[in-house]
């Protein structure tokens, strides 16, 4: 696959989990703080959902990026669509959690002390579960694409 290809497949990994991960996380937020809340502070669950789902959307369009060199790193063995379920749920896990845990790594090196390691932890977990959860499906999406689209991601001798 061409350097120019396998930037697109990027970019729309990324966008595609941007948008799942941001409107999972606004939706969330939206739910929890009416849950919490009498109709008065509707506005106020508005912008707390919006601000949620930017923060969600930018994880999860850094996570499809990581992800998608995971995916490119991980291609010489064949096509992306033969990988091993297993597989792809941990490169998931991995490209979830690792802007949280680089979140924390600067955090400890300019305060010369982990705070918040609980919340770092629990958002950790959290883009673990979600990013195996996204690679999965991203994975069953290419499973069941048509086949002209499937020949894409599939390695060839010709192409390259």
């Amino acid at each position: 696959m061409s350097l120019i290809r396998q930037f697109r497949a990027a970019l729309v990994l990324a966008g595609l989990w941007a948008m799942v991960w941001g409107a999972s996380a606004g939706l969330l937020a939206g739910a929890l703080v009416l849950a919490k809340s009498s109709l008065q502070f509707y506005v106020g669950a508005w912008v707390f959902a919006k601000m949620f789902a930017g923060i969600g959307a930018t994880l999860g369009a850094i996570s499809g990026l990581v992800f998608a060199i995971a995916l490119s790193r991980n291609r010489e063995a064949g096509a992306v669509t033969a990988l091993e379920t297993r597989r792809i749920a941990r490169m998931g896990a991995v490209a979830g959690v690792a802007l949280p845990l680089g979140v924390i790594a600067v955090a400890a090196l300019v305060n010369g002390t982990v705070t918040g390691f609980l919340t770092g932890a629990a958002v950790a977990t959290v883009g673990a579960l979600v990013g195996s959860g996204s690679a999965v499906a991203t994975l069953q999406l290419a499973r069941h694409a048509p086949a002209e689209e499937r020949e894409a991601l599939s390695p060839s001798p010709l192409r390259s």
